[in-house]
């Protein structure tokens, strides 16, 4: 286990010790559930969020991009932490079947393989390559798209579930999100960057 796996692990030990391990195991999700699914694919999805804005905070030379980006990551380590917790307490495994459908909670694929909002390897090598004035708007162009599909996994799975936990968390990773998009928007047409609707 690396080093960000291990620190969001650890910090997904509040979630475990605020559920009851009795009820949890008595009624926890089953690994197919919309969930579990939601849980790992999420952090699927986080894991890239971290690697783009660790990028975008190493290489920008503006404060205000760096201190976003470094932000961002940390609050998305935290929830990949409590989302592994989640399936720990649960006793099921952290990877699984991926069932892609919108009425669990999951989103299809595109053409090229990848899950719509993901960028692909290229697009993260160019990130790393573009200039470093210039490597917070590329960011934030990938981010939007990239925070705008989580947030509408994140409203799947909250229509889909009754575990308070998971609203709870759910429920926050929205708000984040949302939050995050909104500024990121604002910023990008400070900037004189056209945003699309």
């Amino acid at each position: 286990m690396g080093v960000i796996a291990g620190a969001a692990f650890l910090s997904g030990a509040l979630t475990i010790v605020n559920l009851d391990r009795t009820e949890a195991a008595s009624g926890s999700p089953s690994t197919t559930s919309a969930e579990a699914v939601f849980a790992r694919d999420m952090q699927n999805h986080h894991a890239q969020a971290i690697e783009m804005a660790v990028i975008a905070r190493d290489r920008s030379t503006d404060s205000q991009i760096r201190e976003i980006a470094s932000d961002l990551a940390l609050s998305q380590q935290q929830e990949i932490g409590q989302m592994r917790a989640l399936l720990a307490v649960w006793r099921l495994p952290p990877v699984g079947p991926i069932f892609m459908d919108e009425a669990k909670g999951q989103h299809p694929q595109t053409a090229a393989g990848r899950e719509p909002g993901m960028s692909s390897q290229d697009e993260i090598e160019q990130l790393g390559a573009v200039p470093r004035k210039t490597v917070g708007i590329r960011f934030f162009e990938l981010m939007i798209p990239h925070h705008e599909t989580g947030i509408r996994m994140a409203e799947a799975v909250l229509a889909n579930t009754e575990d308070p936990v998971v609203r709870d968390l759910v429920t926050t990773i929205l708000r984040v999100q949302r939050d995050e998009v909104t500024l990121m928007k604002d910023l990008l047409q400070q900037r004189g960057i056209r945003v699309p609707v």
